[in-house]
Parts: C-alpha cells; structure tokens; sequence
C-alpha cells in the first residue's frame, strides 16, 4: 500500500496541442510505485479538449484527476494558481503538454529522494528534444542551470550570485514544489508576473530557501525529464515572449530591490542602461565567469556526461 496522495502533478494548458496534451498524460499515468494525482488547469482555451482528456482516463481506467476549467485567458501564472488552489499533495510537479516523465520511474525516483532530502524545491535532469517528421533531435550540450557545482554543494551564495548575476536559473519544467510554500511565494508574484511563474524561485533565493537537486545515484536513470525544447515560451529568444519574458523579470527584480532583498548591484548589473555599469558590475560581481565568457563561450559545469536514452521518448512519441 503506497501512503496518502504526496505528489500532486499540475497539467498546465492553454490551447493545447490534443495529442501532446494525451502524450504527456500517458507519461504521467504510467509513473510506477508511487502514488499521485492529475490537476489540469485550463486558462481560457478556445478548445479545452476536456471531454477529449475524460474519455482518455476512462479508457485507461485512472480516475484521481480534477479539472480546472477557467472561462478566460488570464496568464500562465493565474492559471497555475487555480490549479495550485485544487492541489491536495504536499508537492507539486508542474507538467506542460510535451514535456513527459524521463521513464515509468522517474516520479518514484524523486520521491524516494524527496523523503531523504527536506528543501522548498527540487529539481532534476532534463533531457532536451525535438519531434520532427517522426525523428527525435537531442540538444545535449543545453542544461539549466549550467553550473550544476554549487546545488551539489549547497553554497546558497554562489547559488544567489549565479542566479541573479548570470541569470543561471532553473528550467521550470525540471522542478518539484514544496505545495505550501510556492503557494506563499505565487500570490506574491502574481503582482506583477503574469506568465512566467518558474520565476518564483527568484523569490525563494532571495529569502534563502533550500534548492535541492535531484541525484538518482541509487539508479541507472540519470535523468528527470524530457522538454521539448523547441516549444516552451522561455526558449523563444527570437520572439515577443523574449522581451515579455525580461520585462517580467525586470519586474522581479524590481520587487525585491523595493523589498531590501535584493542588492542594487545585483539589479544593475542586469538592468542598468548603462552598458559600462553592467560590464563593471559583471566584472565586480562575477569576474572569472564573465571574462572566460568572453573569450570563449562557458561550457555546463558538474553534469554527468551521460546521453539519454531516446528510446524511452520513442515509448510516448507517437503512441496516441
């Protein structure tokens, strides 16, 4: 017998994708030796596919979900709070259509860890892909952060200093949430964020919660999580989520400058409009970082060097 749900698994969507949206609740319903249940958040879609997504349950016989039908579009962040607010777990594990559970193990992996290791949040190793024309394209030279050193360590300043100085941040898809503190740490950022709600975690470092990474030593699975990366709206470097994206995180900034969390340095080096106080700042705050970086564009740090196993993706691609 598994104990009382632990793990809540939030299923964000927004004018999803019908088969990703299937694929990745496959991924989810097919997590062994762990007990869990499904929140799907809808924000407002023209086509919520929720009587799609019932008749996908019932035909695979699993039952412990709730639906979370909001009748309007009101940002990734709100949406993620509706279906934070139906969440029974003591944590949750934010999931987008696409992104799918590494194996049928990769849930009861952290778990077993999360048991062993108290921290506000987790995450794990991310798996980076493309689906074109039937063939996967790995990108095994992306990681977030990049510097993995530091988590393995817990040196919470060098953690701090990555972050807000190199922007080195976690990928949202990769983490698992203390419920009751992200619930804390949301309603603050809603504010003033509207999709980006992984930057939450700026809050949390800025008030010295634990960041925990997810080390499966005790498995042959190195990894966490397969992310499309192709597709998330914090890879669009070259679209109108790049500056929403940074005008988010100015605001972030912005917020725990006002609250005395945060120091003005670290602020300006980010978001001085002057170019020479940035490059003084980086030089000040960061300097072996930023000077190696200009030379020559830094390599992933502390990662294992370990390639995933696609054929495990291949398992969900294309079954539905």
């Amino acid at each position: 017998m598994y104990e009382e749900i632990t793990l809540s698994i939030l299923f964000v969507t927004y004018n999803s994708d019908l088969t990703k949206t299937k694929e990745t609740l496959l991924s989810i319903i097919q997590q062994k030796n762990v007990s869990f249940e499904i929140i799907i958040a809808d924000d407002g879609s023209k086509q919520n596919n929720f009587e799609d997504i019932k008749n996908f349950f019932q035909n695979h016989n699993f039952n412990n979900y709730k639906l979370v039908d909001n009748k309007e579009n009101q940002g990734t962040v709100k949406n993620f709070i509706s279906g934070l607010n139906n969440c029974s777990g003591k944590y949750v594990k934010p999931i987008s259509p696409g992104d799918f559970f590494y194996s049928d193990f990769s849930l009861s992996n952290a778990y077993e860890f999360i048991k062993q290791n108290k921290a506000s949040v987790y995450f794990g190793r991310t798996a980076y892909y493309s689906y074109e024309n039937n063939k996967v394209s790995l990108f095994n030279n992306l990681a977030n952060p990049k510097d993995l050193r530091p988590y393995k360590k817990q040196k919470l300043n060098i953690i701090k200093r990555n972050y807000f100085a190199r922007r080195d941040s976690l990928l949202g898809a990769s983490v698992i949430y203390n419920t009751d503190i992200i619930k804390s740490y949301i309603q603050t950022l809603s504010q003033f964020v509207k999709y980006a709600e992984d930057y939450s975690i700026f809050l949390m470092l800025a008030n010295n919660e634990k960041i925990s990474y997810m080390d499966f030593n005790n498995s042959n699975e190195n990894f966490f999580i397969w992310y499309e990366s192709s597709s998330g709206i914090s890879t669009q470097v070259n679209s109108k989520w790049h500056d929403i994206l940074l005008n988010e995180l100015k605001n972030t900034y912005q917020y725990l400058l006002d609250k005395k969390m945060l120091s003005q340095k670290y602020y300006d080096c980010i978001f001085s409009r002057s170019k020479l106080t940035r490059f003084r700042l980086q030089l000040l705050l960061d300097p072996v970082y930023y000077l190696s970086n200009k030379i020559k564009k830094v390599s992933n740090k502390g990662w294992s060097t370990s390639i995933p196993d696609t054929a495990l993706l291949l398992k969900i691609k294309g079954s539905i």
